[in-house]
């Protein structure tokens, strides 16, 4: 009996984290079937000249072309990845759709239905009263070039999905539950189904688990001794809210140390631009943050230099505290405690996520799909603490209480739970694993596209791999 073929097209081979979560799918559909991952050619993609659009067409062609011969398909849609503009990723979807007999698409964001105009020129002007005219503009023009397109083109993509379900099985996987709903409800489309990020199968989680050496890491990366390591983790963004990362620090002990796993996103490299402005404005906040304690810690010796008298005892008591802020004032430099370690590899990525006393995503609210980063965290037993955003609520929607919460920008309220130590909730994240793993995942995918395993078969196929060889 010929056997099955399944493709996954992706980005591949690249630093990003469809490319790792693709991995791990192709290492477990290998178990089953042949599986070939079929990478998109980004430098062609992702530029918006006639002559690159062109070259990119005819790439996605080639694809559609090769897929044809395949049983089934998994597209890993990230808008950015398939084209410059929205309407090159439609075309392209489409053309990529219209060859495939079996197809789950996983989708990693759906922009819902924008804001009504009055709404939007509501916010407008409220955050024009309360005195951030920056804030606002930049928010009214994030909607209308950014947002209100992007609904458009996910709107148009889940239509053409269901005209093609007419003549074949196709299927939408998302990543929350507020998604599939948004799918089903506003888009009017039944076949999509929902399951969280996952990568590690149980035994690869038991193994980063028991065998990581968090010292090992710290070691090779210089930390000291008596450090508090907390982690930020993924490519630099202004969504992420590093700036309450870094205001933290300031109500934190000396021994806490902020440590960046992550670097430029390299969508985000343009010619002639000398420095990231975000990560320019990190800098900045730094020096800021710092020049400001240290104004603090000297306004409070005015009082003792201005030639006071006071009973002996007092002057002794006065000597002691002048003693101490002046030793603090010298003493403090928050930009020795502030680390860029740069990209990691997968497999040091994991090791990081163990080696960190605490894991922080402080991410804003910008309508987020499930962050991989997350699911990582949850699955290698990270002391994990999560802004208070829809995104995350989502998160709990399959994991219940498997990390702590603070509100967003709170550095006062993130530094007290930091401080307040360590809690990794195993028992609640070994309950809800159980259930969403990446063997769930995948026998759903399986069971979408059409696949009836043949048990007595099933893994003579498989590869096996270790867990710290390529996972992120």
């Amino acid at each position: 009996m010929k056997q099955k073929k399944i493709a996954i097209i992706c980005s591949y081979n690249e630093s990003c984290g469809n490319a790792s979560y693709a991995h791990v799918l192709k290492m477990q559909f290998s178990k089953y079937m042949q599986c070939d991952v079929i990478p998109l050619d980004l430098f062609l993609l992702q530029k918006s000249s006639p002559q690159f659009s062109i070259a990119a067409d005819r790439h996605i062609r080639r694809i559609a072309a090769q897929i044809a011969d395949y049983d089934y398909v998994n597209i890993q849609l990230e808008a950015g990845l398939f084209g410059a503009t929205h309407s090159q990723v439609l075309h392209r979807m489409k053309i990529l759709l219209a060859a495939c007999r079996n197809v789950v698409v996983t989708m990693h964001r759906i922009d819902p239905p924008a804001f009504h105009v009055s709404q939007i020129m509501f916010q407008f002007w409220e955050s024009i009263a309360a005195g951030h005219p920056i804030i606002a503009t930049r928010r009214l023009l994030d909607e209308v070039f950014l947002r209100r397109p992007a609904e458009k083109l996910y709107k148009r993509l889940i239509e053409y999905c269901r005209r093609r379900a007419r003549h074949a099985n196709v299927w939408i996987m998302v990543h929350t539950k507020r998604e599939r709903r948004l799918v089903q409800e506003i888009y009017e489309f039944d076949r999509v189904v929902d399951f969280p990020i996952t990568f590690l199968t149980e035994d690869q989680r038991q193994e980063v688990l028991v065998n990581s050496d968090p010292g090992e890491f710290r070691r090779r990366h210089g930390i000291d001794t008596g450090v508090k390591v907390i982690g930020a983790f993924g490519f630099i963004s202004s969504y992420k809210g590093y700036e309450t990362l870094i205001k933290a620090l300031k109500f934190l002990p000396e021994e806490y140390h902020l440590y960046i796993f992550g670097g430029q996103h390299p969508s985000s490299v343009a010619q002639g631009v000398p420095f990231d402005p975000y990560i320019e404005s990190l800098i900045e906040l730094i020096g800021d943050e710092n020049m400001e304690t240290v104004s603090d810690l000297r306004r409070r010796l005015i009082p003792y230099v201005r030639g006071r008298t006071a009973p002996e005892s007092e002057n002794r008591k006065l000597v002691g505290e002048l003693e101490a802020a002046l030793s603090q004032s010298l003493k403090f430099d928050l930009g020795k405690r502030v680390h860029f370690v740069g990209e990691l590899s997968d497999p040091h990525f994991i090791e990081a996520l163990r080696a960190s006393d605490a894991v922080v995503l402080p991410y804003l609210e910008v309508g987020q799909s499930m962050s991989g980063v997350i699911a990582l965290a949850i699955e290698s037993g990270a002391n994990l603490l999560c802004a208070r955003n829809r995104s995350f609520a989502e998160v709990t929607k399959y994991y219940g209480e498997t990390f702590t919460s603070f509100d967003i920008g709170n550095y006062v309220e993130l530094a007290q739970k930091i401080q307040r130590g360590e809690n990794r909730y195993q028992a609640a994240r070994d309950h809800a694993l159980a259930k969403y793993n990446l063997k769930a995942n995948v026998a759903l995918h399986l069971e979408k596209l059409g696949f009836v395993p043949d048990e007595a078969g099933a893994g003579a196929e498989a590869r096996s791999e270790g867990v710290l060889e390529r996972v992120r």
